[in-house]
């Protein structure tokens, strides 16, 4: 038997489904499937004995062992909630729950093969820097680089990190950024770029009447395009329902029959559903988003932030072809009161694949902030 031992950094805090049990960690259940399809198409030759079963070719013949150790609890908050600690991540965009960070983290590679092990030595150090694990991983969560492998420092290159990025061919572009981080303040301010930055791009500034880039993109058309919460705000306005929805949540909408209008904001990741505050009340309106055809449950952002040491990377994958000019349905949900179970919406279309250029978007958007470090030719 073989054996390779590799140890992790951990830059960003870990949740899982099983957020409040610290000692369940990374898990070897989430890493392996994805570390076999990462070794898949990144080792150029691949022995046929390498493979668990011949027939399927899917999974690697090694055993991968994980030990966390030394965890820190982390307090994911959708407001604040008394005074905020050097402990809490604010943000409606992540939700509520537990992050954790180990200071030990080490992995147990052991085969038959020692050719096999020698490549994943190679390989795994790209794995970690193009991936994040747990849950929320698009939004910045459980990133971690290797930092030793068998009692060897490895030292971050982002020169090498482009090199991955080229080879896994997942990602067309990837942005960089300073982040600024001090040891007192941890990686708070990256979430905190990155909820602003979510804002900006995606769902607008209420507060200032800012409206989204996004939205800025598509009325800037001609004819212009209207995003989908100037459709839901119609469909409120024809059942004579807006006076019990708190005004804040449509600064920036159009109240005009006839118009054309899309569902844009998909184009950055499809939501479960959107909410809405009824005035002098705790009740919410909850409006379920699904497609009409029931080929797509779930469209994460094609974004994905990522913090390595002190800086801060966007990866970026294309749109699926399936998600342009496909047809959706808004539901208002079992939950929601019911006055707003008698509005019925008609059928939305996402932008088709001419009308936005993503590329273009985020050259628009992020250029002043950011540098790009990766463009697939």
């Amino acid at each position: 038997m073989f054996k390779t031992t590799i140890h992790l950094k951990q830059h960003t805090p870990l949740i899982h489904s099983k957020s409040s049990v610290p000692e369940n960690g990374l898990r070897a259940s989430e890493i392996k499937p994805a570390l076999d399809r990462w070794l898949l198409k990144t080792i150029k030759n691949i022995e046929e004995d390498w493979f668990i079963d011949k027939e399927n070719n899917k999974a690697l013949n090694y055993k991968l062992r994980i030990k966390c150790e030394q965890h820190e609890e982390f307090k994911i908050s959708t407001q604040k909630k008394g005074n905020q600690t050097p402990k809490q991540i604010l943000g409606n965009y992540f939700g509520e729950g537990s992050g954790f960070i180990y200071k030990i983290i080490q992995l147990e590679i052991i085969s038959y093969f020692s050719e096999l092990i020698d490549a994943i030595k190679v390989y795994i150090p790209g794995f970690y820097m193009c991936n994040n694990f747990g849950n929320r991983k698009t939004k910045g969560f459980g990133s971690f680089t290797v930092s030793k492998i068998d009692g060897v420092d490895v030292t971050f290159e982002e020169s090498k990190f482009v090199e991955a990025i080229a080879y896994s061919n997942e990602y067309f572009l990837c942005w960089s950024a300073i982040a600024n981080l001090t040891p007192n303040n941890s990686f708070i301010p990256f979430f905190e770029l990155t909820l602003s930055q979510y804002k900006a791009l995606k769902s607008e500034d209420l507060a200032k009447r800012e409206k989204s880039a996004i939205q800025k993109y598509f009325i800037s058309k001609r004819p212009p395009v209207y995003w989908e919460k100037d459709f839901i705000y119609l469909s409120f306005s024809k059942k004579n329902l807006l006076s019990l929805i708190s005004k804040n949540h449509f600064r920036n909408t159009i109240e005009k029959d006839k118009l054309q209008y899309a569902f844009v904001r998909i184009l950055l990741g499809m939501p479960n559903q959107y909410e809405y505050r009824i005035l002098k009340s705790r009740d919410k309106v909850q409006i379920g988003v699904r497609d009409a055809n029931n080929k797509i449950e779930r469209f994460p952002s094609p974004l994905t932030y990522k913090l390595i040491n002190n800086n801060i990377y966007i990866l970026v994958r294309e749109i699926h072809k399936s998600i342009f000019a496909n047809e959706f349905k808004f539901d208002v949900l079992s939950k929601s009161r019911y006055e707003f179970k008698t509005v019925k919406f008609d059928s939305i279309y996402a932008p088709g694949s001419g009308e936005f250029d993503l590329k273009e978007f985020l050259e628009m958007n992020l250029a002043k902030h950011y540098k790009l470090i990766y463009s697939r030719a």
